[in-house]
């Protein structure tokens, strides 16, 4: 399964499911930071996933936090940020080639000021719902951009 967008976001007509637009209530687990819209997904970014992101990948990220030092207004700076970077990045390609889980995919995207790609980890959480489960930057291999 492989989504390609250059800008026009997957104008084919995509089959919604019952569980597409569930919020808080309705899953089960984090609060819900924001949810972005992509090529019929739903993707959450839940509260705890910047924060596993910043473990690791902070120097990505710590522009967007803008200074915040508690946890829950980092979690929703970098949140709004990588909701606003996805929706008007030029490119995003999402697959499931390299994911270790039958039920994930891989979001990536790149902006033109960018050098490497975001790489977001997509986990399923029904439906057409994946939730971020982790990210960061890096040169991507080249194969995984060819369409056959």
């Amino acid at each position: 399964m492989v989504f390609y967008s250059n800008n026009t976001f997957c104008s084919a007509p995509v089959k919604i499911s019952p569980c597409y637009g569930m919020w808080n209530s309705q899953l089960p687990g984090l609060e819900i930071i924001t949810a972005i819209d992509v090529a019929g997904l739903k993707i959450l970014l839940k509260a705890g996933a910047v924060d596993h992101i910043f473990e690791k990948h902070g120097q990505d990220f710590e522009y967007a936090a803008r200074g915040a030092f508690n946890l829950e207004a980092r979690e929703y700076q970098v949140a709004n940020y990588i909701k606003e970077s996805i929706l008007n990045a030029p490119e995003i390609f999402i697959t499931d080639c390299g994911v270790n889980r039958a039920d994930s995919l891989a979001l990536y995207y790149k902006r033109t000021c960018d050098k490497m790609h975001h790489r977001f980890f997509l986990a399923h959480e029904g439906g057409n719902v994946y939730r971020i489960n982790t990210g960061y930057k890096l040169f991507p291999e080249e194969q995984l951009f060819l369409l056959n």
